[in-house]
């Protein structure tokens, strides 16, 4: 589930990060914040970023998970349809149909549909990057979301792609995430990135910047340490576990520093995460 949290946290930083411009997205945050299949701690990001789209929106809480049937699940004609649909398109080789195969693919919920179709967009290479790419322009943000996603696994190629979606108030989370797992790969992505941290930004745009390029430590924890005094307190916690597992050994010379900063909340998420790079 690694993969989909990270993706669906970015997404709701983005949101939370676009204030009222997000309007249109209030409606699928009520009903993530409420749905009880999903990981709580989520949840309750997605009522924080409510909170700051519509104050309105207050009332939405969020109670512990009760147990709950599972979503509906396809037929299995319905699945050896969509795999057959899946199937063709990679058999002929219709690049043609990329895109329809993208639209198609960006809602599934279905393991091995999912698989499959990631597989075959992928296996179409350079086609596959111009076809992803094009789809960030596509109105359905799911859909520009899930092209962001299968970018990631087409390398260093698929950065000019990624580095277009930075510029995207709703994936630019979504992006940075992306550009992060690539690493080194992604070292012409640095000036995006960089321009991201002058405008208001989550945790992805720092952490991307210092897995792609170590020296970017000192920003990183500088930017995440920024984030706490405005979050919720249940969240901190996770917030501090990323900075000492994800930067470690790198963060200690400026999380001392942060020791001494004048915000109590910063300090005390300083020497926490200290205390979690000393016990690891």
């Amino acid at each position: 589930m690694g993969d989909f949290c990270d993706v669906t946290r970015a997404a709701i930083s983005a949101l939370e990060r676009m204030g009222a411009e997000a309007r249109g997205g209030i409606p699928a945050l009520v009903a993530f914040a409420k749905d009880e299949r999903r990981d709580i701690y989520v949840r309750r990001e997605a009522a924080e970023a409510l909170k700051k789209i519509d104050p309105g929106t207050a009332h939405v809480t969020i109670e512990p998970a009760k147990p709950s049937l599972p979503p509906p699940k396809k037929s299995p004609e319905e699945i050896q349809r969509r795999k057959a649909e899946i199937e063709k398109i990679a058999s002929a080789r219709d690049v043609a149909r990329l895109p329809e195969l993208i639209r198609m693919m960006a809602p599934e919920t279905n393991p091995e549909l999912g698989a499959l179709g990631r597989k075959t967009i992928l296996s179409f290479g350079k086609d596959a990057i111009d076809a992803l790419t094009a789809a960030l322009d596509d109105e359905n943000m799911l859909v520009q979301a899930y092209a962001v996603f299968t970018l990631r696994g087409l390398g260093a190629d698929a950065v000019p792609g990624l580095i277009k979606a930075l510029q995207k108030k709703g994936i630019q989370g979504i992006a940075a995430l992306a550009l992060g797992e690539l690493g080194p790969q992604a070292k012409a992505a640095i000036p995006a990135l960089e321009k991201c941290l002058e405008r208001e930004c989550g945790a992805a745009e720092p952490l991307a910047l210092y897995r792609i390029d170590r020296k970017y430590a000192g920003i990183a924890v500088e930017k995440l340490l920024a984030l706490i005094p405005k979050m919720q307190r249940e969240l901190v916690p996770g917030r501090v576990r990323e900075i000492a597992h994800t930067i470690g050994d790198d963060a200690i010379p400026h999380l001392e520093k942060a020791l001494k900063h004048e915000d109590p909340k910063i300090r005390k998420a300083a020497e926490q995460a200290l205390e979690m790079i000393k016990n690891s």
